[in-house]
């Protein structure tokens, strides 16, 4: 995991070079007075993006939110579930929204990998809405070490489907990764491929920078004015790819779930 934190500070150093302060978004994007605090659970594909979303956050015009992650390596949801310091964390931690994100070989196949899915969301999403926060999922990729699928866009598309339908049965929201990742890959391959930091699918800076994109269209409906981030690490077109796969793809989730407003968090 550290090379994660290397690739990602690299990208950091650069966008200070470029900009000595934050560049200021569009003038006419929306203002919200409202803060919202979310927590991340899940495994090294959520400890992985946890320094980009914050450092994007602070960036933004949602700065005055907070995100917090609860991160195991190589861990299902089945173990949140079921462990005491997570179900603690989700009840007194005063949270918005708590995303929830699979183990990437336990969504879309048939079996016990399936059941247990089912039956960890059944249980988080209980606690969740009990604490007053509302459950989401984070729909992860395929890649092309695709063990226990037919190929990479096998593992891609069943991955999205697994998460779909479950979204669909708990009446939650989804943030929709893998399907603007699937999309640009096919769109260009070898770009595509630059979104891995290694074989079993961590994002590299590139990747990272689609996750972002699409948490903060989803949570913020954000206008992903973000330039700063176009560098020797990022082109210009491949930032443009990123944000218009993102907004094609992405619906803001105060439209597509019953809870429409981002609750304020008390202080």
């Amino acid at each position: 995991m550290l090379s994660l934190r290397l690739s990602f500070y690299s990208l950091v150093i650069i966008c200070l070079l470029v900009s000595a302060a934050p560049p200021a978004l569009a003038k006419d994007t929306p203002q919200s007075n409202e803060t919202a605090k979310i927590l991340f659970i899940g495994n090294s594909y959520t400890y992985w993006v946890e320094d980009i979303l914050k450092f994007v956050l602070e960036r933004s015009e949602n700065d005055g939110s907070m995100f917090e992650f609860h991160t195991r390596g190589s861990t299902p949801l089945a173990y949140f579930a079921e462990d005491a310091a997570t179900l603690k964390k989700i009840r007194e931690g005063g949270f918005s929204y708590v995303v929830l994100q699979e183990w990437s070989r336990g969504v879309g196949r048939k079996g016990e990998s399936a059941d247990q899915f089912e039956d960890s969301l059944l249980k988080l999403n209980k606690v969740i809405r009990e604490s007053g926060a509302e459950p989401l999922l984070y729909m992860t990729w395929g890649r092309d070490d695709f063990s226990g699928y037919k190929s990479y866009a096998d593992m891609n598309a069943k991955i999205a489907a697994g998460y779909e339908q479950a979204a669909e049965r708990h009446k939650v929201g989804v943030l929709a990764v893998g399907k603007v990742w699937g999309a640009l890959r096919e769109k260009d391959e070898e770009f595509g491929l630059s979104f891995y930091e290694d074989s079993i699918g961590h994002p590299s800076t590139k990747g990272q920078i689609v996750v972002a994109s699409v948490f903060f269209k989803a949570l913020f409906n954000d206008p992903l004015a973000w330039d700063y981030l176009v560098s020797d690490v990022l082109s210009p077109s491949q930032w443009l790819a990123i944000k218009e796969a993102t907004e094609r793809l992405v619906t803001p989730l105060q439209q597509n779930i019953e809870k429409t407003k981002i609750p304020a968090v008390s202080q």
